[in-house]
């Protein structure tokens, strides 16, 4: 089981090599900076090219006392993990709350932009631009409604170990990250391993998926359709979509079946499907985002 910040670093790092890889020196400057802050917290050596920066300066002492491990938090500080918000020192710096800590007095976000850097913040440098509806005093309670996402992996994928959100690289995948929304919970399913949570470390593998994997993942569809519950978390679920070839779309559909059958979701949420080619697949699945 990964800590909060063996978490954090798994994304760090991988930021950091997609940034080398596409010899984008200024993503490289940025991941290094990310990497030296979680490297701190575990005690391990510096990335040694650059100083590590932290947006803001008043966090440095308070970051430097905490402890490998700390808790952390799915709501929070007026913020909801997922919620999508603004770094105000930079006001066309947009992206969503990642993870939530408190040590003490402490208040720390992991803030992920959408040029897919995370960096620590403090809660008073963010603004939220989605409304998190239900605020009783500081603590964000769950919202009313939220969408479920099921979606295929992809054949093209980083070559590093690398969480699940960021392993696929596929053009759905690409359409995926740029219509984001937090308000929809999203799980994946992997021909090798069968549903994932994005949060999920994998390495890279190279499995298709065909019709003899289809029936052995129908014959498990008990513990996969748990994976989705534990994606779905108690939301209250208003809309589905089954993202995917056909293939993907039988396993994920009998999947929702037994999500309604279960009453993790309601028995009227209304299911949609991507259909036609890979561009109509895109829009589809961007206008699903989009609309939340």
């Amino acid at each position: 089981m990964l800590t909060s910040f063996e978490y954090c670093q798994a994304i760090a790092e991988a930021d950091l090599r997609l940034a080398k890889a596409r010899s984008d020196m200024n993503a490289v400057e940025r991941a290094i900076d990310v990497v030296n802050q979680v490297r701190r917290q575990l005690g391990q050596p510096r990335v040694p090219e650059l100083p590590m920066h932290i947006p803001d300066p008043s966090l440095q002492d308070q970051l430097g006392s905490l402890p490998n491990g700390m808790p952390h938090y799915r709501r929070g500080f007026g913020f909801c993990v997922g919620q999508r918000v603004k770094w105000s020192p930079n006001p066309d710096r947009y992206g969503v709350v990642l993870r939530i800590f408190e040590y003490g007095r402490n208040r720390i976000i992991v803030f992920r932009a959408d040029d897919y850097v995370p960096f620590w913040t403090s809660p008073s440098l963010l603004e939220a631009t989605q409304e998190a509806p239900g605020h009783v005093g500081e603590a964000c309670v769950a919202r009313k409604s939220e969408r479920l996402l099921l979606m295929p992996c992809s054949g093209m994928k980083l070559d590093f170990a690398a969480p699940a959100s960021t392993l696929y690289t596929g053009v759905m995948w690409q359409s995926l990250r740029a219509n984001w929304c937090g308000s929809t919970r999203l799980a994946i399913l992997s021909a090798k391993h069968g549903i994932v949570l994005p949060h999920e470390v994998l390495a890279p593998y190279d499995q298709r998926l065909d019709q003899d994997r289809v029936d052995e993942l129908l014959d498990e569809l008990r513990p996969q359709t748990e994976r989705v519950a534990a994606a779905i978390d108690g939301a209250h679920i208003d809309q589905v979509l089954v993202a995917g070839g056909h293939l993907y779309r039988q396993v994920l559909l009998a999947i929702v079946a037994q999500l309604k059958s279960n009453r993790a979701i309601g028995g009227d949420v209304p299911v949609n499907q991507t259909v036609g080619g890979i561009g109509e697949h895109r829009a589809q699945l961007g206008a699903f985002l989009r609309s939340g």
